[in-house]
């Protein structure tokens, strides 16, 4: 009688259980795309200028981002902006007191009482950690939200200009930012701006009439005075068409040039007057003196806004990624990492396509 030996088999079987058992015990994120063209990016940006992780609930994890403050003290207290289907929702992000973890505040969300479809912009405040401005023709032009010290928001005053059809977000200074609004007063095209740095108090609106015979813009468009003091106006026309019309400096009584080689709607502009239209996936930015555009396939990277640092004299683009480290498999806590990433300004096609 032959005698078999089951040791080997026992082996086997033994094997193929821990594999599986450990395989239970991990969780693996489903492949995605914009994480892999994010990755591609951040590779030329380097290591990140702030990283932390923070327990994060709620559906909005998977169709929003994270907005930092503009004072890199206070990177890692900022906003989750969420968008989907036109709505806009806001929650904040904070320090829990007692287990030290970062997570969303308790009871504490805004949600847009409009659709805004692309157009409304969100910007940090530039000298105030706590302000937060939304913008956007179908809210009534531009409104700040204000965050207490337990993430608590509430809406202030906001600047609203009669015949709104657009609005814009243009850099001053590192302290100031100019907000200008499109209106259509009595069939006549005027441009307002408006300048607020560490407050959400608005000064004094300026009026400018200038040289404009197009097609009456459809709501909502963008529009912006550039630091160089060129005026901008980006918009889909009556007719349909997509146009981007700019002012020059000192020639605002003329009629705009049309820079036809702008094949998206813009809804930014940078301090060295280069124009940008920032999607979901990509960013693509315009220099309209040059006549020349680059784009950077951002995927799962957020470009957020340009801030003035201080310590190398000079303008600097920051954004961010969130990624899953842990989900839970009710969706109730899951530990994200988030990223705050910055490139000079000038450097800027250094990461482009």
């Amino acid at each position: 009688m032959k005698l078999r030996c089951l040791y080997p088999r026992t082996l086997r079987v033994s094997g193929l259980l821990l594999v599986l058992l450990s395989c239970a015990a991990c969780w693996m994120p489903p492949y995605d795309e914009a994480l892999k063209d994010s990755e591609l990016v951040v590779r030329k940006l380097g290591s990140p200028a702030r990283s932390f992780s923070a327990y994060l609930r709620g559906y909005e994890t998977r169709v929003g981002y994270y907005l930092p403050p503009r004072d890199p003290a206070f990177f890692r207290e900022g906003f989750w902006i969420a968008r989907e289907n036109g709505e806009l929702r806001v929650r904040c992000v904070v320090l829990d007191t007692v287990s030290l973890t970062y997570g969303f505040a308790q009871n504490s969300q805004w949600s847009s009482p409009e659709r805004y479809g692309d157009s409304v912009i969100v910007l940090p405040a530039a000298a105030n950690s706590s302000v937060l401005f939304v913008v956007a023709t179908e809210l009534g032009g531009i409104n700040p939200l204000t965050r207490d010290s337990y993430g608590n928001l509430s809406f202030g005053t906001n600047y609203a200009v009669p015949n709104q059809v657009g609005v814009g977000v243009s850099p001053l200074s590192a302290l100031v930012d100019r907000f200008c609004a499109a209106s259509v007063p009595a069939g006549v095209f005027s441009l307002t701006h408006s300048n607020a740095g560490s407050s959400a108090a608005f000064s004094g609106p300026l009026w400018i009439t200038p040289g404009y015979s197009a097609s009456a813009p459809a709501s909502p468009a963008f529009a912006a005075l550039s630091l160089g003091s060129n005026l901008y106006l980006s918009a889909t026309l009556a007719d349909g068409s997509l146009a981007t019309f700019k002012w020059g400096a000192g020639a605002w009584a003329s009629e705009p040039t049309r820079l036809d080689f702008i094949d998206k709607k813009v809804n930014g502009i940078l301090s060295d007057d280069r124009l940008f239209a920032n999607g979901e996936d990509a960013l693509s930015v315009y220099d309209s003196a040059a006549k020349t555009s680059f784009t950077i396939t951002t995927g799962k990277l957020r470009f957020l806004y340009e801030r003035y640092d201080s310590t190398s004299a000079a303008w600097v683009c920051v954004f961010s990624r969130t990624t899953v480290v842990s989900n839970s498999k009710s969706d109730e806590k899951s530990e994200h990492r988030i990223e705050i990433y910055e490139i000079p300004t000038a450097n800027l096609s250094k990461i482009a396509d």
